[in-house]
């Protein structure tokens, strides 16, 4: 038809539709390059390495011996001898046997120590025996022996002694012993409990010593009395026995 437009004839560009064919070619397919990255050999350590040296044998080692110790040598006995006799001195009226002992310096181990010139000892520190025809040389003090004591001696006083001297008064027979009693009108510190109201809590208290009777008053206010005399306060004074002992106006006879 003429004048009609064939969809089929012509491109819209006007190019003929022969020139592309019926179907387009197909696309090349893809090839990597020849170039393309391959991975690196694996790794192989150098002949020359590194290797530790061998560790050394142990060897025990033994343990040191011991010092030698000194060989104990036993003391040398002292040589036998007679002890001299010891210088007499005159004293009260009688021979007393008076000795020195001194501090001398032991020539074993030159510490000080204690011994009687011309007499067998040892020393005090070390043990060793002293030469007796040693004198006492490098000794810094002496001192004298003493004699025997001039009398025995006699037992001690029983503070609770049932027997003794007495405080004798009206409705009051006390013993005097070793152990102080007060004297007054407080029952708590008082064997000799009075109840005259002249008469202090603790008036004064009396003891026994040396056979004798001691009263000491206690700052009373109205006094302690020996045999008609008042005493002073706070003193030890004795009471012989027959003699009037007064608390105040409360009197007592010391009998034996």
């Amino acid at each position: 038809m003429h004048g009609a437009h064939d969809p089929m004839s012509a491109t819209p560009f006007g190019a003929p539709i022969a020139a592309f064919g019926s179907n387009p070619p197909p696309a090349p397919a893809y090839a990597p390059p020849a170039s393309a990255y391959s991975a690196p050999p694996a790794y192989a350590a150098p002949a020359s390495a590194y290797a530790p040296p061998p560790a050394p044998a142990y060897v025990a080692q033994s343990a040191p011996a011991p010092a030698p110790q000194p060989v104990y040598a036993a003391p040398i006995a002292a040589p036998a001898h007679q002890a001299p006799a010891l210088p007499v001195a005159t004293r009260k009226g009688g021979t007393e046997a008076v000795g020195v002992v001194g501090e001398v310096i032991c020539p074993s181990c030159k510490m000080p120590t204690m011994a009687s010139p011309g007499a067998a000892s040892v020393c005090f520190s070390c043990g060793q025996p002293l030469d007796a025809s040693r004198p006492a040389e490098g000794g810094r003090q002496a001192f004298p022996l003493t004699g025997a004591m001039p009398s025995a001696l006699a037992p001690p006083v029983d503070p609770y002694a049932s027997s003794g001297p007495r405080l004798r008064g009206e409705g009051v027979d006390f013993i005097v012993s070793a152990a102080e009693a007060g004297v007054g009108r407080d029952p708590a510190r008082c064997k000799v409990l009075l109840a005259e109201p002249r008469v202090s809590g603790v008036h004064a208290y009396v003891k026994l010593e040396g056979g004798l009777v001691y009263v000491k008053d206690e700052g009373s206010n109205n006094g302690t009395f020996v045999d008609g005399a008042r005493i002073a306060p706070h003193l030890w004074v004795p009471v012989r026995v027959g003699v009037e002992l007064r608390f105040g106006p409360v009197a007592f006879t010391v009998t034996p």
